[in-house]
């Protein structure tokens, strides 16, 4: 063999045995370091505050959004077409009930009701003169029949005429105010054309949706929390009235109709606006939400643990599962006891196994 060759494989050979040495060496070291400065973070003492479980009447919060609609809304619309005479409201304002909001030219039916009134008029004296003259005149009692049912039939065309008249005469059905419209005096508008809308807001109504899997929970006269982006941090008391009895084959939702009672005409109708819903309430453990930490999305808390007789109290780290939230605290499930103390402050600076010295203890 080459003895240059050889010379090479030899420095290799030294070079990969003394790597090989090097970094065992460097691992037995490390190995060395860790379990030391594991006990230095376990010998340091942290200062924390910690907090007791409490038990707390815990509610499910459904939140959903709805419209907000008025107690009562109509389209004001005329029965027969025409030109409108007079308009009596101004867009905005409160109308009674049975105040005259619109009337339409009536010369037409005005005079069909007069021609009506006197065949009337007519048919009723022809009928009286002749029961006056029966026994006299001999008239018989089949011509009083024809002339009783003339008289009938003339009052009939008096009441058509007259109703006809009365729909030229558009009235308020029930107090509210009245919105916009797009006719002015002289205009013609035709039969079912919506003139105006009037709504009912001495209080309003909000529609939402639920999906199917609470369908069950609701009850009636239970009580909401409702919130328009417009007001702000504003919130409005509510009761759920009705709910729909079928479920929507597309959506798997359900509607349900609620009251707000203190809104003071504030809210407009189609506005929406946002609910939150408490359902059942049950008695359970909670801490305060800062005591939860999350690795990996899995939560956890630190607890106290006391060493025996001594004074000496580390913590361990222990898993949780969570559920509902209230107000800053948040529902254990499963993983510490209501004997347990957790960490509320200091998280970021214990591990495992530390030794921590209790500051304060958060009262609940």
């Amino acid at each position: 063999m080459n003895p240059f060759k050889q010379i090479g494989i030899t420095i290799i050979i030294l070079v990969l045995a003394a790597g090989g040495y090097w970094g065992w060496s460097e691992y037995k070291t490390t190995l060395e370091v860790q379990p030391q400065a594991k006990q230095d973070r376990q010998a340091r003492i942290v200062d924390v505050e910690v907090a007791t479980p409490v038990f707390r009447q815990v509610s499910t919060i459904l939140e959903a959004v709805g419209e907000i609609r008025a107690h009562r809304a109509v389209n004001i619309v005329p029965l027969a077409s025409g030109r409108i005479k007079n308009i009596f409201f101004k867009a905005g304002e409160e109308i009674k009930k049975n105040e005259i909001i619109v009337r339409l030219n009536s010369e037409l039916e005005s005079a069909n009701v007069s021609e009506a009134r006197a065949k009337y008029k007519d048919a009723t004296s022809a009928l009286k003169r002749s029961k006056n003259l029966r026994s006299a005149s001999g008239i018989s009692d089949a011509t009083i029949e024809r002339q009783l049912a003339q008289v009938q039939i003339a009052e009939a065309a008096l009441v058509r005429a007259q109703k006809h008249l009365n729909n030229r005469v558009l009235r308020a059905p029930f107090n509210g105010h009245i919105g916009f419209s797009n006719f002015e005096i002289g205009a013609f508008v035709k039969q079912g054309e919506i003139i105006a809308t009037l709504d009912d807001l001495s209080f309003v109504r909000v529609v939402f949706s639920l999906p199917e899997m609470f369908f069950g929970k609701l009850q009636v006269d239970s009580q909401f929390k409702l919130q328009a982006a417009a007001f702000g941090d504003r919130l409005f008391n509510g009761t759920i009235i009705s709910w729909d009895t079928r479920v929507d084959n597309l959506s798997r939702s359900f509607e349900v109709r609620g009251l707000v009672l203190d809104a003071g005409r504030t809210l407009p109708p189609g506005m929406f606006a946002s609910l939150k819903i408490p359902l059942e309430e049950t008695r359970s453990i909670t801490i305060p939400e800062e005591a939860v930490i999350l690795e990996n999305s899995l939560p956890f808390v630190f607890t106290l643990q006391r060493l025996g007789e001594s004074d000496s109290i580390t913590v361990s780290r222990q898993a949780v599962a969570l559920g509902r939230r209230s107000l800053g605290f948040i529902e254990v499930t499963q993983g510490i006891d209501i004997e347990d103390s957790v960490v509320v402050r200091g998280t970021q600076k214990v591990r495992d196994g530390s030794r921590v010295n209790v500051k304060t203890e958060k009262r609940n």
